[in-house]
């Protein structure tokens, strides 16, 4: 029992301390993020269009202009990371659950691409969030950030309901734990920062 809390912890660990990090990170990544918005205007590409922000007509007020500007960051920062844990997912799929090659032998041949179908599913809602941000509304938007949030928490919980029950914690875990702590501090961060301003 000791060595399951223990497991446990780390995961809780990893996940405060990617949320510190993203938020310590947060003005370097809007930094980022204004860099590839004016490379996207110079390369006046019709599919990487739809990453910059709509055009806001003369009723739009200022607290609303600066709240969807903060939730398409949100929505971009989404895009890539949604993509990075897609491509892992994909191409690794037991990294959500390591099995030892025993365990791999027990299991129904449908269960062992798990990982594939999460990392397809994830990039589906990867093309909804990607279609937002340029047509979308401020509340679409936001619904769209706390559906990506619900699913990075889900991820997580899943994660902890896996470590318990094979009582080991693999680095493709930690990886992938990483990632979608990364994923899930996004979805916070850009859902309070455009309900704020």
């Amino acid at each position: 029992m000791p060595h399951i809390i223990l497991l446990i912890l780390v995961i809780i660990g990893i996940v405060y301390g990617m949320f510190h990090l993203f938020l310590y990170l947060v003005k370097s990544f809007m930094l980022v993020d204004e860099r590839f918005i004016e490379k996207v205007k110079e390369t006046d590409s019709e599919l990487l269009n739809n990453f910059l922000d709509d055009e806001f007509d003369e009723n739009t007020s200022e607290k609303q202009k600066n709240k969807i500007k903060k939730i398409n960051r949100a929505l971009r920062f989404d895009f890539f990371i949604g993509m990075l844990l897609s491509v892992c997912w994909f191409f690794y799929p037991f990294m959500l659950i390591q099995l030892q090659e025993a365990d791999i032998a027990k299991i129904s041949p449908t269960d062992k691409y798990l990982g594939k179908w999460l990392a397809l599913m994830v990039l589906a809602g990867n093309v909804i969030s990607y279609r937002f941000i340029k047509l979308g509304k401020l509340f679409s938007k936001q619904y769209i950030l706390l559906i990506k949030l619900l699913c990075a928490i889900l991820v997580l919980i899943t994660t902890i309901i896996i470590v318990i029950n094979t009582k080991k914690l693999f680095l493709s875990n930690i990886i992938s734990l990483t990632l979608t702590s990364l994923w899930l501090s996004n979805s916070a961060v850009g859902l309070l920062l455009s309900h704020k301003s």
